[in-house]
Parts: C-alpha cells; sequence; structure tokens
C-alpha cells in the first residue's frame, strides 16, 4: 500500500469541531486522490475523487465563509478571497489531470495538494477561529443546524 500524502495531526485542529470535521474529511479525499493518481488508476475514479474533493471544498469553505460572518471576522473578505483562489487552484488542476490523465503524478502537484490543505488550516483558518472563538455560544450550537 502506498504513503498517505498528507497524515492528520492534532495540530492541525482549530477548535471548532465541524471545521475540524471537516478538514479531516478533506484530508482523507486528498489522499485518496494521491493513492489513484500513484496507483495510475483509470480516469474515471480520479476524475470522481477530483470532483468529491472540489464539491466537499465549496461545501466547507461556504460553512467556514459562514462561521467567519456570524463572528464578525474582521479579515473575511481576504478570507474569502483566498478560498476562492483555491477553489480556482483546484479547478485547473483538476482541468490538467483531466485533459491529460497518462501525465506524471509530480512532485510539484502533490505539493500543491499538501500546501491548499495544511498551509491554509494552519496559517489562515487557526486565526480566524481564534478571532471568532469569543463569540456567542449561538455560532456553534447554530452549525449543527
Amino acid at each position: 500500500m502506498n504513503q498517505p500524502l498528507l497524515e492528520w495531526d492534532d495540530k492541525f485542529l482549530i477548535g471548532i469541531d465541524q471545521l475540524d470535521f471537516e478538514h479531516k474529511d478533506l484530508l482523507e479525499r486528498l489522499n485518496s486522490l494521491h493513492a489513484a493518481l500513484v496507483d495510475h488508476s483509470d480516469v474515471e475514479q480520479i476524475n470522481q475523487c477530483l470532483g468529491g474533493i472540489y464539491a466537499r471544498l465549496e461545501i466547507h469553505f461556504a460553512l467556514e465563509e459562514r462561521v467567519m460572518r456570524e463572528g464578525d471576522y474582521p479579515e473575511y473578505d481576504e478570507h474569502k478571497a483566498l478560498h476562492a483562489a483555491l477553489l480556482n487552484d483546484f479547478a485547473d488542476l483538476m482541468h490538467e489531470l483531466e485533459s491529460n490523465p497518462g501525465q506524471e503524478y509530480s512532485e510539484a502537484v502533490k505539493g500543491k495538494l499538501r500546501h491548499w490543505l495544511i498551509d491554509h488550516i494552519m496559517q489562515n483558518d487557526k486565526k480566524m477561529a481564534v478571532l471568532v472563538a469569543d463569540k456567542p455560544a449561538k455560532l456553534v450550537t447554530q452549525l449543527g443546524a
């Protein structure tokens, strides 16, 4: 079996349970994509992985943006712009992999996948979580709704 691209570490926790759950899910999805690419799986399986990740990113970012709005996060616009850039970058990667299914799975692509998740969590989401953490409990309870 292949080594996973990313391994979960509790240092990635930001302290907002639903977002932490989704971060773990995205990590697992990226590992599934990594395995499919390393194993040279058929194009349909790779495209399914890519589409599933993209859809989860959209849903995850919408939730995260809701948390930021309800928590009056002062850097909402900047963080939302990062989400848009990540989605655009991922869409570009999807197009690249879909249009060149036999291409080599490069270290550059692996690095992008790692960067998108880990760097965003560690640099941006942790900062956001600290600043919205002191907001009323209604924020956290509404997430489950």
